[in-house]
């Protein structure tokens, strides 16, 4: 697991993305204790990781899962897309 301390990050981003690009996540730390993370990302892979990132989203799959359990309506992606944007 590669980690970089909040400092590092200040003071060496160029080198800090340099590992996320060449060796995966990189594990953000503040005082010793894990805060965040930086995440290789491709251009073709951003909008699926804002996509899995997105709270509206996700309460919308976990919605829609409960209903198909008890025999409700199953929803494609686009009809998915337009009921979010309708909200």
């Amino acid at each position: 697991m590669v980690t970089a301390g909040i400092r590092e990050l200040k003071n060496k981003t160029r080198e800090v993305l340099g590992k996320a690009h060449k060796e995966g996540v990189v594990i953000l730390t503040n005082n010793g204790k894990t805060c965040a993370a930086i995440v290789p990302l491709k251009e073709e892979d951003v909008e699926d990781f804002l996509a899995a990132h997105n709270p509206r989203i996700k309460s919308a799959v976990l919605k829609g899962m409960k209903s198909t359990s008890g025999g409700g309506r199953v929803y494609t992606a686009e009809e998915l897309l337009e009921e979010l944007d309708k909200e």
